[in-house]
């Protein structure tokens, strides 16, 4: 193997970095070959959805979890009443499509490193 010389990168470099994007993942609760398209987010949309699910200064998770839901499920777009029905299905299938979303954003390791109130409480 070839020894790599570390180089930092320039912020050119850093701001090239590609966009989110838009992915199809299996949901084998619902059949084979049955699929979703779910996308990542940025930092601000993850921070805009936290701000969203505040309720007095506080994030309420169940809050925030629909919102990660609603924005990182592209297709099919399901509307608030329909996710609310989603939420009497098994929770793998639920699980495995949010599960999904925030591996996609990056959210999943800062979740498990931070716990979810050190991570819900925000900057």
């Amino acid at each position: 193997m070839d020894d790599v010389k570390a180089t930092v990168l320039s912020a050119e470099e850093l701001l090239a970095a590609p966009d989110c994007v838009t992915r199809e993942i299996e949901v084998p609760e619902l059949g084979p070959g049955r699929t979703v398209r779910i996308k990542g987010f940025t930092k601000q949309q993850a921070t805009d959805c936290r701000e969203r699910a505040k309720a007095d200064g506080v994030v309420d998770m169940a809050a925030l979890e629909r919102e990660w839901f609603l924005q990182g499920l592209v297709e099919p777009k399901v509307t608030p009443a329909q996710y609310d029905a989603l939420l009497l299905k098994p929770a793998g299938l639920y699980f495995r499509i949010l599960n999904a979303i925030l591996a996609e954003s990056g959210l999943t390791e800062e979740v498990a490193r931070d716990g979810r109130k050190g991570f819900l409480a925000g900057p």
